[in-house]
């Protein structure tokens, strides 16, 4: 019986739920320095190459 068994999972939660608060933290600190987008901007992004994915990914 190995003593730490689950604590490589454990590790990878704990950076993942860190690198996530950072992004939220990032996200929250530069909306009000963010232009506005309107439905023309925000359907471009959306159909984009990047845009898409990560509207799926989110």
């Amino acid at each position: 019986m190995r003593l730490f068994d689950g604590q490589r999972a454990w590790v990878v939660q704990r950076i993942s739920a860190l690198l996530l608060l950072v992004l939220i933290v990032c996200g929250v600190f530069a909306q009000p320095f963010a232009s506005q987008l309107d439905f023309s901007a925000w359907r471009a992004f959306a159909g984009g190459v990047l845009g898409g994915p990560l509207i799926a990914l989110l």
